[in-house]
């Protein structure tokens, strides 16, 4: 690690700051790009988008899961990073010409080709989801074979991008061996992905990771279904449901989720920094998530 600093270092020239930084920030993303765990969430993420165009055992099974392909990029984003931050606790020569923030910062812009992995898996399902004339949702008398999702929904997967990649930042930089940080990413991303239908009851919802749409709204024992406006997507009583309920999808809940993840990587990568750069991002993180929390709530249907 030292040698490679140096070295970039006397090659962009101790003077210039922005050619060292683009230097250091290439060297870390050609890391990134050649590691098998790339490869390995490439092909986790092509499965699971298999996956979601094959028969479904219920009507909107799909819509609900929409994000779900994105989260074998997200895992491998997260612990690409980590191995990146963690050579930071290597240590290095007191002649090195780039801080600990530029390094850091340089790590984090290294991790923007695997955000854009992230994106073209969006831009594939937006195109599936299109060219098959939307999605199926809601049961009979309130169904559609063409639901699409809202752009907040779509853009959802690349917040929670961001958040993978902080989380890397934090567990790398924090961690004192590769191995815990890589198991504790797995865990945890698994945890909440895996099992993300835990977390979306309304009083958890807007503090999930991944939260899905669209959102059940219980309408009561004595409801007639075929006297609704017939705009409205219901779920007819199951196994898990006793009444009706009606299907909203909300793209005001989506944009304040969106926003709460962005601030909750704000706020998660200000442990990847030193002291005083950390409490500005804890700080500027904190008050926009409180913001998003609130708004959540707010906006929920009901």
């Amino acid at each position: 690690m030292t040698t490679d600093v140096v070295s970039v270092g006397r090659a962009a020239g101790r003077s210039r700051p922005a050619p060292l930084l683009l230097a250091l920030t290439w060297q870390e993303a050609r890391r990134m790009l050649r590691s098998p765990w790339l490869v390995l969430g490439v092909l986790v993420t092509g499965f699971l988008a298999w996956s979601f165009t094959r028969d479904t055992e219920w009507h909107g099974e799909q819509y609900l899961s929409g994000f779900y392909p994105s989260s074998g990029l997200h895992l491998a984003t997260a612990i690409l990073v980590a191995l990146a931050f963690h050579r930071e606790r290597a240590g290095l020569a007191p002649g090195t010409p780039v801080g600990e923030v530029s390094r850091g910062v340089s790590r984090l812009l290294a991790a923007v080709p695997l955000l854009g992995l992230t994106a073209l898996s969006i831009a594939w399902l937006v195109a599936y989801v299109w060219s098959n004339g939307g999605l199926d949702l809601g049961d009979e008398p309130g169904r559609t074979l063409h639901a699409y999702p809202t752009a907040p929904e779509i853009l959802q997967p690349m917040a929670t991008g961001l958040l993978a990649v902080a989380t890397g930042a934090a567990a790398g930089r924090r961690f004192r061996h590769r191995a815990t940080a890589v198991l504790t990413l797995f865990l945890g991303w698994y945890a909440v992905t895996a099992a993300y239908w835990l977390y979306q009851a309304s009083w958890l919802a807007p503090f999930s990771v991944f939260q899905s749409q669209p959102v059940y709204v219980d309408l009561g024992p004595d409801v007639d279904p075929n006297r609704l406006p017939a705009a409205w997507l219901l779920s007819v009583p199951g196994q898990y449901q006793a009444h009706w309920e009606r299907l909203v999808v909300s793209p005001s809940l989506a944009w304040w989720h969106d926003l709460w993840l962005v601030a909750l990587a704000v706020m998660v990568v200000a442990l990847a920094f030193p002291s005083p750069v950390r409490r500005r991002l804890a700080i500027g993180g904190a008050g926009v998530a409180v913001i998003a929390i609130v708004a959540q709530f707010v906006v929920y249907p009901s």
